[in-house]
């Protein structure tokens, strides 16, 4: 089985799912690329283990300032909920959070 990264379906992951897709292409890289809307995170990364186990790695790469902004209104106690969830549902998953900052 080939490792799968699933891109969100968000409009501010388009341009790295099509930056994924070229460099997949162009490198003939042996992944499973897709396209879905994802509970956790806004990249999905599985790889399959010998022993039928899946490792995985969510992404998650909110703007610095929206981040910082659910703090106090209430929005990253749900994202937290959700995440831990999620890892908790997945023995071998990690999240990693990546902040954005205005370039």
């Amino acid at each position: 089985m080939l490792p799968i990264i699933r891109i969100d379906t968000n409009p501010h992951e388009t341009a790295l799912f099509e930056h994924v897709n070229r460099l997949r292409s162009e490198r003939s890289l042996p992944i499973t690329l897709e396209r879905c809307r994802l509970d956790v995170g806004d990249v999905e990364i599985v790889v399959p283990a010998q022993d039928g186990s899946n490792e995985v790695l969510w992404l998650a790469r909110p703007p610095w300032a929206d981040w910082v902004s659910s703090i106090p209104d209430g929005r990253y106690r749900d994202q937290k909920k959700r995440a831990l969830q999620a890892v908790d549902g997945q023995p071998n998953g990690r999240l990693v959070y990546i902040f954005e900052t205005p370039h």
